[in-house]
């Protein structure tokens, strides 16, 4: 008698991924390629329609999609920014300035070596664009922050200047963390 292999049929798995946009050439999302052909984008507080073209490095977003063997597929990326406010003040580490922490609206915000900077201009003309950037003078930065909540307060994977044409009104902030009283 002749034997035949029984044939693999895998069912597309559904996946949901938070992480942050670590490539493009599709989507990379801790380091995991997903196919972003058929994806549906969308960004809170954002009516506009969005496409792959909008994301940006350092993005925290939420993928929603499935996993056929080691392909993945994204069928939705949502992005939804943390915190957004104007930089109270900045405090500079002692060894690499261009790293450290600020404060947006009484929180903390860490920014370090991988943290994402994106058109705030070199506004203390030193030749890079880093957190010295974002020292409020005269008028504090309005900015968008994306990241994670930590022990030690927010880390940023990505901080932009917020965009006068959002949805919602520049005057709004928005901030997110554990009530502590």
């Amino acid at each position: 008698g002749s034997s035949t292999a029984p044939v693999s049929t895998t069912e597309p798995t559904p996946v949901t991924a938070t992480g942050v946009i670590t490539g493009f050439g599709s989507v990379y999302v801790n380091g995991v390629r997903y196919d972003t052909s058929s994806a549906e984008v969308e960004f809170e507080d954002d009516s506009r329609a969005k496409t792959e073209d909008d994301l940006r490095l350092g993005m925290k977003v939420v993928v929603e999609g499935t996993r056929s063997g080691s392909a993945r597929t994204a069928d939705r990326i949502h992005y939804d920014r943390d915190l957004k406010g104007p930089v109270d003040s900045i405090a500079p580490n002692p060894t690499d300035p261009s790293i450290g922490s600020l404060l947006l609206l009484g929180q903390t915000v860490l920014v370090d070596a991988n943290t994402v900077f994106d058109d705030l201009g070199d506004a203390n003309l030193d030749g890079s664009v880093d957190l010295r950037d974002l020292a409020p003078a005269p008028d504090p930065v309005i900015v968008e922050i994306s990241g994670f909540a930590t022990t030690d307060g927010f880390l940023a994977t990505r901080i932009e200047r917020a965009e006068a044409t959002d949805d919602d009104s520049d005057d709004d902030g928005e901030v997110k963390g554990v009530v502590s009283a």
